[in-house]
């Protein structure tokens, strides 16, 4: 699990600048270095999901054993713990 790289000059993208790509509904990355654009991958798209979206309703549906607010609360917490694992597990391609 690490952080991914620039395909033309295996700069690091940083945590932050690809998650603020994914809150940004999936905004292309462009390399600090030498300035090549990068794209989300579909599979990507869909691991995204699987981390943050699903396990929320997953919760909110099927296992809350609360009522109302407390579930929001809940669900809303898993969505962003999920999230923030996102950026190790996705991967961007050069366009």
């Amino acid at each position: 699990m690490s952080i991914q790289k620039c395909d033309s000059c295996n700069t690091n993208f940083k945590w932050k600048v690809i998650y603020l790509s994914l809150l940004n509904g999936y905004k292309p990355i462009q390399c600090i270095k030498c300035s090549t654009e990068h794209k989300i991958t579909f599979t990507s798209r869909l691991i995204v999901v699987g981390l943050t979206i699903l396990p929320m309703f997953i919760f909110a549906y099927f296992l809350t054993p609360f009522n109302g607010f407390a579930t929001i609360m809940i669900s809303i917490s898993i969505a962003i713990i999920g999230s923030m694992f996102s950026p190790f597990l996705v991967k961007y391609e050069r366009t």
